[in-house]
């Protein structure tokens, strides 16, 4: 199937008319009893069934195209691996020479040094060394604990957090709003 084919067959899906004109008088929509929440949750379900319905199909589509690529692809990487593996062993012999980068008319092939040097594998054992012999390369970096600062302060009436055993105002907080939340399950149309 082509895309125009495939583009052509969404097109035929039939779309149910925008609640925005469902009323006689044209007015804009709006849930103001039960009896339309229900109206709006199977029309929800409607528009979610054809939705789905247009992913299953793209996901075939995606399959086959996917399936495609890979016969294709299985054949042409090891050729892609030999010209490479080439490439990288000619760059390397002519970094021992000198010659950092090959600046050719089909390409630029650039080598680069990286690591040496010292990597941490036991960063407490480290710590530990450096606190004792140079304290001055030990990063020291206080953070609050804030499972522990949940159960002493508080929020006050005046929206200010305060230290409930000093009766302090907190700096350096806010208090946040609490958010709400909707979660809409609609029943699954047969």
């Amino acid at each position: 199937m082509t895309p125009d084919e495939l583009a052509a067959d969404l097109a035929a899906i039939p779309h149910p008319r925008d609640p925005a004109t469902e009323t006689p008088d044209g007015a804009p929509f709006t849930i103001t009893d039960d009896g339309a929440a229900e109206w709006a949750l199977r029309k929800l379900a409607a528009h979610r069934a054809e939705l789905a319905t247009v992913q299953a199909r793209a996901d075939e589509e995606i399959a086959r195209i996917d399936a495609w690529t890979k016969r294709h692809q299985a054949r042409i990487d090891p050729h892609i691996d030999y010209f490479t593996d080439l490439l990288i062993n000619y760059a390397r012999q002519q970094r021992t020479e000198g010659r950092k980068t090959l600046d050719l008319i089909a390409g630029v092939v650039k080598t680069t040094a990286s690591g040496g040097g010292w990597r941490v594998t036991d960063e407490d054992v480290l710590v530990s060394w450096l606190d004792r012999v140079r304290p001055e390369l030990v990063e020291r970096a206080p953070r609050v604990l804030k499972a522990a600062a949940n159960k002493v302060l508080r929020v006050a009436v005046d929206g200010q957090v305060v230290d409930e055993a000093s009766g302090e105002w907190v700096p350096g907080v806010v208090v946040e709003p609490s958010r709400v939340t909707v979660k809409i399950e609609t029943e699954t149309p047969k």
